[in-house]
């Protein structure tokens, strides 16, 4: 299968999930700090359902990128790693102070993958 045969409505959908996810995560980190700051339970409630979304979006970035761009691997893999990121960085929501640390860490880690995700696939002049 050639680049040239990839479903152009998948690399479509590629290039806004993965502007959804950046966007998505800058806002988990406000609902996130809204909470610490004082906002209360609720938006950390509304933090963890949207993360959820937010974690099913990457998950459908993985198949939208391999069928939109079937003869760019490492693109495919790219894609791969942003809902690897996430689930790990899920996880560790709830670990002890130090490594929980890593939540926010691997947060902006997710977001520069899916940023970069979306510049190479627009660079590619394929959105």
């Amino acid at each position: 299968m050639n680049e040239t045969t990839g479903n152009p409505a998948m690399r479509r959908a590629t290039t806004w999930l993965a502007l959804f996810i950046t966007l998505g995560i800058a806002v988990q980190a406000y609902l996130a700090m809204s909470a610490y700051a004082g906002a209360g339970a609720d938006a950390l409630d509304v933090h963890k359902t949207f993360g959820t979304v937010v974690l099913l979006a990457a998950l459908v970035i993985a198949v939208t990128t391999y069928y939109g761009f079937p003869d760019r691997r490492g693109l495919v893999w790219h894609a791969a790693t942003v809902p690897v990121i996430l689930a790990v960085q899920i996880s560790l929501s709830r670990a002890d102070s130090w490594l929980g640390g890593l939540h926010g860490f691997l947060a902006i880690a997710a977001a520069v993958a899916a940023s970069s995700l979306a510049a190479m696939v627009m660079r590619a002049g394929r959105a």
